[in-house]
Parts: C-alpha cells; sequence; structure tokens
C-alpha cells in the first residue's frame, strides 16, 4: 500500500521508538496557522515526527492532476485520501511508539479530547498547544489562502464562516474543560506572534488557560497590523471580484470581513476622526460590502462589479483601499 511503502517512512524515517513517547495536539481554527506554532513545540531529542493533513496531500499519486483541478470532486478525492492517511498515521505512531506532532481544526472538543485519551491509553504523555488568533486575522488568512491556490489553478477546500467558527468554539471549549479538569500533562496557549502567553503542566493545574486564549483572541490590532490587514483584504477582493466564478459563500465571507473592518479594524487605524482619508476608506468599505451581500444573495450568481486590475491576495504595507 502506498501508505506503508511512501507515506510512513518519510514520516516517521527519523524517529525512534521510545518507552514513553509524546503526542503534541496542536490546535487552532482554520487560518490561525497551526504549522507555525508547531515549529516552535518540536524538542530535541528526541525527534518527532509531523502528521499534517496540509502535509499529506502531496503524496498522492495524482496530487498535480487533482490540484491543478478545480471540481469539488478533486477536491474531495484528496480529503478522503488524506483522512485514511490521517488515520493509519495514528495507528502507526502508536503501533511504534513514537513521538508525534498533529496538527489540526477539530469542529468538537469531544474530537480532540477523544484523541488524546487514545494515546493515554497506550502509555503517552499529551502535551496541548492552542494557537491563539484573532477571529479577523484568521477568517482572512483561510480567505486568502483558497483565493491564492485559485490564482495558482489549484484545488483547495473552501471553509466557510460556520465551520471556521466551530473550530474556534471548540478550541474554547476544551482548553474550558482542561481549566476544570486537567486531563493532558501539559497546555500551552501560543499568541499570535509566535509567543507563549501561558505554560502549564498538569501538576501544576492550568487555572488561567482560558482566560489567556480569550485575550488573544479579542486583542485588537495594532496600527500597523490593521493597515496590512486592510491591504490584504482589498487585494482578495480585488481577485474575487474581477474572477467572477466564486460561489455565494466566498461572497459571504468578504462581506463579513468587510463588516469586521468597518467596525473593528478602521476606527483603530492611526487616522484623525474627521480626515479625508479616513472617511474615504470607510466609504470604500461600504460601497464593496453593498456589492458583496448583493452578490451572495444572487447566489452563485457571478458578481457584477468591474475592477481593473487584478491584484493577487498578498497582504501590502501601505493603506490602499479603492
Amino acid at each position: 500500500m502506498l501508505f506503508e511503502r511512501t507515506v510512513a517512512p518519510s514520516i516517521f524515517g527519523d524517529t525512534s521508538p521510545e518507552d514513553r513517547p509524546t503526542l503534541t495536539l496542536v490546535l487552532g481554527q482554520p487560518g490561525s496557522g497551526p504549522g507555525r506554532t508547531a515549529r516552535g513545540l518540536l524538542a530535541e531529542p528526541p525527534a518527532t515526527a509531523i502528521l499534517s493533513a496540509d502535509g499529506l496531500r502531496a503524496f498522492h499519486p495524482y496530487y498535480i492532476e487533482l490540484s491543478r483541478s478545480r471540481s469539488d470532486e478533486a477536491t474531495q478525492i484528496l480529503a478522503e485520501a488524506t483522512a485514511a492517511w490521517l488515520r493509519a498515521g495514528l495507528a502507526c505512531a502508536r503501533a511504534g511508539r513514537r513521538s508525534l506532532l498533529l496538527e489540526g481544526s477539530f469542529q468538537s472538543a469531544q474530537v480532540a479530547s477523544a484523541t488524546v485519551e487514545l494515546f493515554q491509553r497506550e502509555g503517552y504523555r499529551t502535551h496541548l498547544a492552542v494557537a491563539g488568533v484573532p477571529r479577523a486575522v484568521s477568517l482572512l488568512s483561510e480567505t486568502s489562502r483558497f483565493l491564492l491556490a485559485d490564482l495558482a489553478g489549484r484545488a483547495a477546500r473552501f471553509t466557510d464562516r460556520a465551520a471556521h467558527d466551530a473550530a474556534l468554539e471548540a478550541n474554547r471549549a476544551l482548553v474550558a474543560d482542561l481549566e476544570d479538569e486537567a486531563s493532558v500533562d501539559r497546555l500551552t496557549i501560543v499568541g499570535r506572534s509566535g509567543e507563549w502567553v501561558f505554560d502549564s503542566r498538569q501538576v501544576d493545574g492550568f487555572a488561567g488557560a482560558s482566560r489567556a486564549l480569550a485575550r488573544e483572541h479579542v486583542t485588537p490590532l495594532t496600527g500597523s497590523e490593521g493597515m496590512q490587514w486592510l491591504s490584504e483584504l482589498r487585494a482578495s477582493t480585488d481577485y474575487a471580484l474581477e474572477a467572477r466564478r466564486f460561489p455565494a459563500k466566498v461572497a459571504e465571507m468578504l462581506a463579513t470581513l468587510h463588516e469586521i473592518a468597518i467596525a473593528d479594524v478602521l476606527p483603530r487605524l492611526p487616522l484623525p476622526e474627521e480626515s479625508v482619508a479616513r472617511s474615504g476608506a470607510e466609504e470604500t468599505l461600504k460601497r464593496r460590502l453593498d456589492a458583496l451581500r448583493a452578490a451572495a444573495l444572487a447566489e452563485r450568481t457571478p458578481i457584477d462589479v468591474a475592477t481593473p486590475n487584478v491584484t493577487p491576495p498578498t497582504p501590502g504595507p501601505a493603506l490602499e483601499i479603492r
């Protein structure tokens, strides 16, 4: 089988059996960058295998052909193969007593807890790390990821607002459960800049973990962060409007992001309250929000808004909302 022949040696080739291996579960809502969090958690030695859905897709023998297809069927084929290899990877780690770092987004706290319990029964130490990233940042990051994949001609699964928010709430619920009953050996909350804002062992308890995660979720963007965020939103919206082929759920997500921009991001920029720049940016955001809402209501009707240039969804340093 492909997993035994190719996937497993690539993932577990540099690891060795341990008497007391460790499962490190790295969680975050879609777009929160759990992979970046994972890189800061790898301990040496012993070597730890890394298992993630994103890393497994490339093992599919028809990955290039499937990734270039924009069909839902191609995306589903990759998702099904990845899910099977994730299950096989978990079983392989337990059978070989290898330390494992598992990255992912879980739609429920129960699924994450069940994964932890599965490894605890095999004598594993367990370390849970949660990426604390504001909702505005992860929503935009996940939307940009999808649009960048489209720009490159690759298939990508779109994460809608409901699925994103379900994962965010699952992380909050899991941390709250652990604060009430410390059922893992270690709990870490990682801030959006990669710093550890909470880190504690089971013996000391996890009081304060929920507060630390909530603080990371609600801390507003700084002025410079907000300007970059708005530039990325503008670029992503430009591309989506020009492409004119995205379904209503993409327009709905972009509309949500424009609502966040008007309510939370723009007011915190270092611009005078009555300045022409602030009022012009707000009017542009409102105009685009109206267009996106109309497109979402049309449900799969192309967005009929003309823009002269297509700008790839890459964040820029300047605030330029046209």
